[in-house]
């Protein structure tokens, strides 16, 4: 029988949010799986996935809602219409939007 020694290492910034995962299989060297970055106001503005294979960012308004997510496989713009607060969102490789309610108290 072969066994094998997982190991998983976390690291977090000084507000207690993720910042790395790391791995590594009977003592071999660490190995990143995802690292993530934040802005000054707690909002994830990238994520890395297999080192730098797959990156994700994030875009906020000043208010701090989610305006975009950019990544290799997927794209996202969100625009927020206040006086109707509902939002639409809209894929780059679709024509079609969809809308729906939202339930933000301002």
């Amino acid at each position: 029988m072969i066994s094998a020694t997982e190991e998983y290492w976390y690291s977090y910034d000084n507000a207690e949010r993720l910042t790395t995962v790391k791995h590594s299989i009977n003592n071999m060297p660490q190995v990143t799986l995802a690292s993530n970055t934040y802005d000054s106001q707690g909002h994830l503005l990238t994520k890395k996935l297999g080192g730098n294979l797959d990156a994700t960012s994030y875009a906020y308004n000043l208010r701090g809602w989610l305006t975009d997510i950019d990544g290799p496989r997927f794209n996202q713009h969100l625009y927020y219409k206040r006086q109707h607060r509902r939002h639409e969102m809209e894929h780059p490789r679709r024509q079609h939007r969809l809308r729906q309610n939202l339930c933000l108290q301002l």
